[in-house]
């Protein structure tokens, strides 16, 4: 079989070489301006984040983003919407959800902020009405299409017909990472007041406690939930504990609300504004400080000590 080739002599191979290497600097250059160009704009967006956001920790540490621009996002900015979510429920049949339908709608006008999600009910409206909330369900039910069952789903068990639900969340900015959706069984559900706090959901929060008669019982564990959310729920927390939620229950294991918001640094602040004891121990000895530490979440340290040494908190 012929090779075939070019077989260049010296002073072309020199003329090769000298062609290889400018391309080789050009590509570095493209590279090297592309790679700033992409620092700068996951800086900017890390400048909308509070120091305590779990999103600019994520971009801080590398956390993988795309950082390709999808028309959503440019249409999610047009209408002031940083952050959408949305929970959707479905009957698991032929190995994949049907039957989607849409449970909650939340829409932030913050990435990650205090008191950042839109409840004015003409914002709503016209989010609505733009078109925008059509599109993003459209994503939404593509991403719970796609999504995995939750690994800890026991596929040794017939899942057909069985009741699933997903979160699906959209960020307005290509460089912040999307959460992954999975699709899990609906287990035993937990009372609504109690799962809208721990969607961060402030609207179904406030129509439950205007709407019915709330244990003390229930609002503490509405309070439990809504300190672990990833986000800043700041709203929500204040909402609890207004209402009567106590921010120094001890839940299980000796844990109160404060120790459970220790890997939530955003969630912390709201707690210690509102009187929790930061010398609160749960059954193993340990209080917030040493479990921040544990966790070694250093804004949540901060936090703390600063509490710990005012005497008037």
């Amino acid at each position: 079989m012929q090779r075939i080739g070019v077989r260049l002599s010296s002073p072309g191979l020199l003329q090769y070489s000298a062609i290889v290497s400018g391309c080789a600097l050009l590509l570095t250059t493209s590279l090297c301006a592309l790679s700033q160009t992409n620092s700068i704009a996951a800086q900017q967006v890390m400048n909308e984040l509070p120091a305590c956001s779990v999103l600019r920790e994520q971009i801080e540490h590398g956390t993988d983003s795309h950082g390709i621009q999808k028309p959503y996002m440019e249409a999610m900015r047009g209408q002031g919407v940083k952050r959408a979510f949305f929970e959707i429920d479905s009957v698991w049949r032929g190995g994949k959800p049907t039957e989607l339908q849409f449970v909650h709608r939340l829409y932030f006008a913050q990435f990650d902020a205090a008191n950042s999600q839109i409840v004015d009910s003409a914002r709503l409206a016209q989010i609505k009405g733009s078109g925008l909330e059509a599109d993003l369900e459209n994503v939404a039910r593509e991403r719970v299409r796609n999504a995995p069952l939750f690994a800890g789903v026991d596929l040794r068990t017939n899942p057909d017909g069985k009741r699933m639900y997903s979160y699906v969340e959209l960020l307005a900015d290509p460089w912040l990472p999307e959460p992954m959706a999975f699709v899990s069984p609906i287990g035993k559900f937990p009372p609504v007041l109690v799962h809208s706090a721990m969607i961060g959901d402030l609207i179904a929060v406030a129509s439950e406690l205007k709407n019915k008669q709330i244990s003390r019982r229930e609002l503490n564990r509405a309070l439990f939930e809504a300190v672990g959310n990833l986000y800043d729920n700041t709203a929500v927390i204040r909402t609890l504990i207004n209402a009567g939620a106590d921010v120094n229950v001890h839940g299980p294991d000796g844990f109160t609300p404060l120790m459970m918001a220790v890997a939530r640094p955003c969630n912390v602040r709201p707690l210690l504004n509102a009187g929790a004891d930061v010398s609160a121990r749960d059954k193993w000895g340990r209080d917030a400080l040493q479990l921040s530490r544990e966790v070694k979440q250093p804004i949540s340290i901060r936090l703390l000590q600063g509490a710990a040494a005012d005497p008037q908190h």
